[in-house]
């Protein structure tokens, strides 16, 4: 057997005998009903086009010619409600169906593949303490949150948590209700760190001149200084405590911090954390979700949709290492 899913990280060992035997039979089984609800999602597709075409039809008369225009006018305006409300019915099914079906696939995936790194999986959480991100400056302030696919568990003695949060903010009323903008959209991670910060440390992504100066009017500490070169064309730090931020930041720390950015993206532009207690707290910001897996109008028995999910999933233990936060000698 060619265990290719096992070379995928240093945590995926056994990951191909595991998902044979406990993953890929509940995917044939799932496949059966993908299809099934497939075929219901183009049906319902193809009808709230028809309907909207009609609601259309009624709404601009001449596209159909005189003759419908006559006929169809004492009845436009209920024929025109009727399609639109059609319309909306047919893409809220499909949509409902999507979601439906995709959240099992995640479900088995996500959550047996959390099983088998010793992580805990819920697709939503109430309890994630998203508010000491705001507390802390990572996030800038909101007022409602949506929380998906939080995970937790411990890896080399170190707690952690990750979620994925979409934080909205709330704005002034309008004539048409009050608007809404995004505050913030990624990921969330906590790690229990083997230290107590006695300071409020904060490292933010470099947002040229400009922006560091409006960033640095909302810190409540002041602005750290560094040596490292590469560092701090990256990212900018802010402390209350500028002694215990240095102790922190070691060159070999900050080395692996550009590291883990590099983990997510190229130049590591949405990464930032703060040490908060005893936690270091990561929020990287992107548009992508993570743990995405198939499509509902593509094959759920493809293995190409399980590796970068694996690969995902691990990333959370890869973070202790690359960090080395189960570094207990007190030198980071």
């Amino acid at each position: 057997m060619d265990n290719a899913m096992d070379r995928l990280s240093p945590y995926a060992d056994g990951y191909e005998r595991f998902f044979t035997a406990e993953i890929e039979p509940s995917l044939a089984e799932m496949e059966k009903k993908r299809r099934e609800v497939a075929r219901k999602i183009k049906r319902s597709l193809v009808l709230a086009l028809v309907a909207f075409v009609l609601f259309l039809a009624c709404l601009v008369p001449p596209w159909f010619g005189a003759a419908f225009s006559a006929g169809i006018e004492p009845y436009r305006g209920g024929v025109m409600m009727g399609g639109l409300f059609a319309s909306a019915v047919f893409f809220f099914r499909a949509g409902y169906l999507t979601i439906g079906v995709q959240g099992d696939f995640k479900e088995v995936v996500v959550g047996r593949t959390c099983a088998f790194l010793g992580l805990d999986y819920a697709r939503s959480s109430s309890d994630f303490p998203v508010d000491r991100f705001r507390e802390t400056g990572l996030c800038s302030g909101f007022d409602d949150s949506t929380i998906e696919d939080a995970i937790s568990g411990e890896h080399k003695g170190v707690a952690l948590q990750l979620c994925q949060a979409s934080l909205e903010r709330r704005g002034g009323s309008s004539d048409s209700g009050s608007s809404t903008s995004t505050a913030f959209k990624g990921v969330l991670l906590i790690y229990r760190f083997p230290k107590r910060f006695h300071g409020a440390t904060v490292v933010l992504p470099d947002a040229t001149w400009a922006g560091n100066l409006v960033v640095g009017l909302r810190q409540e500490g002041q602005r750290v200084t560094l040596e490292d070169v590469g560092f701090e064309d990256r990212f900018e730090v802010y402390s209350s405590d500028q002694v215990e931020a240095r102790y922190l930041l070691t060159p070999r720390f900050m080395e692996r911090v550009v590291a883990l950015g590099r983990m997510f993206d190229e130049d590591g532009g949405g990464l930032s954390m703060a040490f908060d207690g005893s936690d270091l707290l990561i929020a990287y910001r992107t548009p992508l979700k993570l743990f995405v897996g198939a499509g509902v109008f593509t094959d759920f028995t493809d293995r190409a949709h399980i590796g970068p999910i694996l690969k995902e999933l691990a990333m959370l233990l890869e973070i202790v290492d690359v960090l080395k936060l189960d570094d207990r000698s007190g030198s980071a």
